[in-house]
């Protein structure tokens, strides 16, 4: 059985088919969970780049502590690779 972080992550491999993705890990006072999620996130997708992000105190009081998110983006969407110079060939 999956745990609820491998069905997240499971979620956005499904979504993204392969296709370069940026995403955000977000948690509610979970870092160890939210760091568990980000390596198992860039283990089974192809990530230009991951942040981890704790949620605002309001998201917080209503979905508790220890809550965790993905939001995903095509890659191409998100805008050049980090350290990439704009305009290069």
């Amino acid at each position: 059985a999956r745990s609820a972080r491998g069905r997240l992550v499971w979620m956005v491999e499904s979504a993204v088919g392969g296709r370069e993705t940026a995403a955000c890990v977000m948690h509610a006072a979970a870092p160890r969970e939210a760091a568990r999620a980000e390596r198992e996130l860039r283990d089974a997708v192809d990530c230009r780049e991951v942040y981890v992000a704790e949620f605002s105190a309001v998201m917080g009081a209503h979905i508790g502590p220890g809550a965790l998110g993905i939001a995903h983006a095509p890659a191409e969407l998100v805008g050049p690779a980090p350290g990439a110079v704009a305009g290069a060939i």
